[in-house]
């Protein structure tokens, strides 16, 4: 504490005298900007959400039939999601230029799944490869038919599936 070297009171004055000038310049900046109303803001923001609900439908026309992206019950693989894992696991071949470039990953495919249980139009949504990515495509097409999705009134419709095959290497 006795060979603490005390802080000079100028350099305590100096401190004080910028601190009040760094607020006094925050304080007239903010003077000359202009402000909007809360209520103008929360209108603009009521405008956008229902714009927003009216933008997104729950189905899209293809083929003159309706193609439902929510639906009351889900498309569903012949046996359940645990027997299209064991589909998947059993009929994949990985592409040998995705093995000697090592290519792991995550392949979305969205398809649609006929009033029938057809699957027709599908699509990678993400991509890992382009060898990666047929041989998801030739997989989805050997699938069999599946259970078509159905609306509350208990009728079968198309409906919209995606679905994720996962690459990995062992």
């Amino acid at each position: 504490m006795l060979n603490e070297k005390r802080t000079q009171r100028i350099m305590k004055s100096k401190f004080l005298i910028f601190l009040s000038a760094v607020a006094m310049l925050l304080l007239f900046s903010n003077c000359g900007s202009k402000t909007t109303s809360n209520d103008q803001a929360t209108t603009e923001v009521k405008d956008t959400v229902a714009s927003k609900e009216e933008a997104v439908p729950d189905s899209v026309s293809i083929l003159g039939d309706q193609v439902y992206d929510i639906v009351n019950t889900a498309p569903e693989f012949p046996g359940g999601m645990k027997a299209c894992l064991e589909f998947l696991y059993k009929n994949i071949t990985y592409p040998a230029q995705a093995i000697e470039s090592k290519q792991e990953g995550q392949v979305v495919i969205q398809f649609v799944v006929t009033k029938n249980g057809k699957i027709i139009d599908p699509k990678v949504v993400k991509s890992v490869s382009p060898s990666l990515d047929a041989e998801a495509i030739r997989i989805i097409n050997l699938m069999p038919d599946w259970t078509p999705g159905k609306q509350k009134n208990g009728q079968e419709v198309n409906s919209r599936f995606t679905l994720p095959v996962r690459f990995t290497l062992k």
